[in-house]
């Protein structure tokens, strides 16, 4: 099936080290990895997608891949241009922040009172 393939282009060939390269980064990228791979007829078709995501991760730092993947996940879609967006309008640092400043709600959190004002 592959001898028709030029040399430099035979790495395409193996689904394992494709995603062997994009696990690094992540369960987010690992599953965006996957959804891509089923979501065409032809895996080999997506494995250059999945190399744009591991070269992203070379640009923008593997933590907003992860973000920007998991977002993508959310909204059920494994566009490539998808994340370049995410990435390049910094959407995916407003997501972090988004998420860490949720209030926890637990008997053992002392609230304002416990301080004597409100914050």
């Amino acid at each position: 099936m592959y001898e028709h393939m030029p040399k430099g282009h035979l790495h395409y060939r193996q689904r394992k080290s494709v995603t062997r390269k994009v696990r690094h980064f992540g369960p987010h990228a690992t599953q965006m990895a996957d959804k891509i791979l089923e979501s065409r007829p032809i895996p080999e078709q997506g494995y250059r997608r999945i190399y744009g995501i591991v070269r992203l991760c070379d640009k923008y730092g593997a933590d907003r891949v992860k973000v920007a993947c998991g977002m993508m996940l959310e909204l059920g879609s494994t566009s490539y241009r998808g994340i370049v967006n995410i990435l390049k309008s910094r959407r995916d640092l407003e997501h972090t922040e988004e998420q860490g400043s949720e209030t926890i709600h637990h008997d053992n959190i002392r609230g304002p009172s416990y301080y004597g004002g409100s914050f």
